[in-house]
């Protein structure tokens, strides 16, 4: 959690400020960089589910698993089918 007396702004303010230019609460702009760092993850290495999850600061594979399909247009078990990176073979010749 961001802490506002370290950067001498109230709570509000740096509400505010994140809102602005990315149209996300605080909590959802930093869940979306955890989640963009797990999809990196999912893509690029043979880590499991729940290494990643642990990995990218999510407190369980349940919520990873929740926040992702709340994000994606696709659950994590058909992105890994489609995209993880145990299915090169199938993306060569695309």
């Amino acid at each position: 959690m961001i802490s506002a007396s370290p950067l001498h702004m109230s709570g509000s303010q740096i509400f505010r400020k994140i809102k602005a230019p990315t149209g996300k609460s605080p909590i959802l702009f930093v869940r979306s960089i955890y989640l963009a760092e797990a999809r990196r993850l999912l893509e690029s290495t043979e880590l499991s589910v729940s290494e990643i999850a642990c990995d990218t600061g999510f407190s369980s594979p349940q919520f990873f698993s929740d926040a992702f399909r709340r994000s994606s247009e696709c659950g994590l078990q058909s992105y890994v089918a489609d995209f993880g990176a145990g299915n090169r073979q199938g993306q060569m010749g695309a």
